[in-house]
């Protein structure tokens, strides 16, 4: 699944995530339920999104999107453009600002990104 987060579309209104692998479905449900916008969120674009027979997608946390990510070539349909267009949302926030982690397609780094900045959506779930 890749969707592009337009400008103008806030990410989410929370403080704080947790990193850790596991830690993405709660913080996708808790994003999405705080943040009702239209256009909808990252986290509510996974929520929504019903693919190959599956409803229990989630935007991962920093820990599950490196692990996503440390697998890409396997995965495979990651965009490896120059940054930002490689940008791809987590569901972990960053303390204190209104920015959340987010990690370049190409494997490259992970930092900070504000909310309102455009980034690309990678649901995952659990199996």
């Amino acid at each position: 699944m890749l969707a592009v987060v337009l400008p103008g579309q806030t990410y989410s209104t929370r403080k704080k995530d947790i990193i850790e692998y596991g830690a993405g479905y709660q913080n996708t449900e808790s994003v999405a339920s705080l943040c009702p916008e239209n256009p909808p969120t990252a986290a509510a674009i996974c929520v929504d999104l019903v693919l190959n027979g599956y409803s229990d997608w989630h935007l991962p946390s920093y820990d599950e999107m490196a692990r996503v990510l440390s697998n890409r070539n396997a995965i495979g349909g990651f965009n490896s453009e120059a940054p930002p267009i490689c940008y791809y949302w987590t569901s972990s926030a960053i303390l204190g600002i209104y920015s959340s982690y987010i990690f370049g397609g190409d494997g490259g780094g992970s930092g900070g990104w504000n909310r309102n900045n455009p980034a690309r959506v990678r649901a995952v779930r659990y199996f």
